[in-house]
């Protein structure tokens, strides 16, 4: 059977599922399922994350295939005109594609060989507005690349309060904190570690959407097939994001770190007490100008604290040496205390407002950095030698 779409739903479902396509030696996570039953389905998968997006189809019903190079017929397809795009029906390895002028017997695969991953299993759901996914773009700076502590691949979320949750990442230089609130959230669930890649896809996908994104908690089916999964299934597995946008519903639908996060709450600064508050931009301004100087071997930036004033340095062996005065307002004894830079600049980013307020211990302490004007957020920050 055949499969009938306009030209733009069908660009926009290979654009949303192109995701998920994976680069690997497996060829059917190379490439996108299309299927169509009441719905044209597109499907990819990298085996932990997967992206579904489905359109309004009244035509036949059709079991569908692989299509491999999907990035390559998406391109040729917007260049080949006409309004609609006409695909099938697929014999062997191969597919016929048919838009304007342009035809293209493109390579294909069975569609039982790709993955599908359903959650069967709900523990929790809750909708979404814009707020949770600002938040997650906030936290998502301190994620860790570090393999070898897997854990800390991803943000961590839990629960914390009757309809209060937190969003959680460090990658044991920093630490974020942002806390939302999900009034209408249902089910039993306490905590969950969402990967570093799904974060990406979620923020690039729902965080525009105008309509509310359904979150859910759970586990998928149990395939019929033998499975060397050990993961524990006493809680989530599995996590995902619904939403129809326009004529397009999007999924994703991604595994969670089976793994322990951390407890985080011991190195959130309770007893500091020096505060230091600034004019954001003008911070901003003083870290980027004196670290402009910093080479491959620099990365700290020292803040010296006085009377009203902060003063900024950098001191490269490789570029030399700068200095920068600041207004601030400081409530203790003159004090010294060195930040990498970078994270610094994000701290300040992700806090976002007007002023940015330090709290401070001592030169070897975590910092904790704040808006005063927001108190959802929070980042703190190890110092470093200088």
């Amino acid at each position: 059977m055949t499969i009938e779409l306009t030209r733009s739903d069908f660009d926009k479902a290979i654009n949303y599922t192109m995701g998920a396509v994976g680069k690997s030696g497996i060829p059917v996570i190379n490439g996108i399922a299309m299927s169509a039953n009441g719905k044209a389905t597109f499907t990819s998968s990298d085996l932990d994350t997967y992206l579904t997006a489905e359109v309004d189809y009244e035509g036949e019903a059709s079991d569908g295939f692989v299509i491999l190079a999907p990035g390559k017929v998406r391109d040729a397809v917007r260049e080949g005109g006409g309004d609609t795009v006409t695909f099938g029906p697929s014999k062997d390895t191969r597919f016929p594609v048919s838009t304007g002028a342009l035809t293209i017997n493109g390579r294909s695969l069975p569609i039982d060989d790709m993955p599908t991953n359903r959650l069967t299993d709900t523990l929790f759901q809750a909708e979404l507005g814009s707020s949770f996914f600002d938040a997650l773009a906030r936290v998502k700076g301190a994620i860790s690349t570090e393999e070898t502590r897997y854990y800390l691949n991803g943000v961590y979320m839990h629960k914390v309060g009757d309809w209060q949750y937190r969003l959680v990442t460090t990658d044991g230089h920093r630490l974020y904190i942002a806390d939302v609130p999900l009034p209408d959230a249902q089910g039993e669930w306490t905590s969950a570690i969402i990967p570093r890649r799904a974060v990406a896809l979620a923020i690039q996908h729902f965080s525009k959407s105008q309509e509310p994104v359904k979150l859910t908690f759970g586990r998928p089916a149990k395939s019929n097939k033998p499975s060397l999964d050990l993961a524990s299934t006493d809680g989530a597995t599995h996590f995902a994001l619904d939403c129809q946008r326009a004529r397009i519903r999007q999924r994703l639908t991604s595994k969670t770190i089976d793994g322990t996060y951390p407890d985080y709450t011991r190195v959130v600064p309770t007893a500091n007490d020096k505060v230091a508050v600034f004019a954001s931009a003008e911070l901003e301004r003083a870290v980027r100008s004196v670290g402009s100087l910093g080479g491959k071997k620099t990365r700290a930036v020292k803040i010296a604290f006085g009377d009203h004033q902060a003063l900024l340095s950098v001191m490269s062996p490789e570029n030399g040496d700068a200095t920068i005065t600041i207004d601030c307002r400081f409530d203790s004894r003159p004090f010294e205390i060195g930040f990498n830079a970078a994270y610094l600049l994000d701290a300040i980013a992700a806090c976002g407002g007007e002023e940015i307020r330090l709290t401070l211990a001592d030169a070897s302490a975590p910092t904790l950095i704040e808006n005063p004007a927001d108190t959802a957020f929070r980042a703190i920050l190890m110092p470093m030698r200088v």
